[in-house]
Order: C-alpha cells, then structure tokens, then sequence
C-alpha cells in the first residue's frame, strides 16, 4: 500500500509538492472508503449460544 502512494506522490510530483500532497491525500480517501465499505460486507461473529 505505501509503495503505491509512492508512485502516486512522485508520478505528481511535477506539479510542485502540494499538488504531489493533493494527489497522495485524494488516493488514500478514496481507498479508505473503499476499505471501508468492503468491511461491511464481512460475516459476523455468532454469539455464544
């Protein structure tokens, strides 16, 4: 995950550093929500009967 970041961050890197730390920030929203998400889909836990 962080090597993808990585490549994000310097691949932007052109644009100057804050576009760079735009770039980066806008990909790590967008997975994190997508983690997110996923989660919700997992099975629960059964309780103790």
């Amino acid at each position: 995950m962080e090597g993808i970041i990585g490549i994000v961050f310097y691949s932007a890197l052109s644009g100057g550093v804050t576009v760079a730390f735009q770039h980066g920030l806008a990909y790590l929203i967008v997975i994190t929500l997508a983690i997110a998400a996923l989660v919700q889909w997992l099975p629960r836990a059964r309780a103790a009967a």
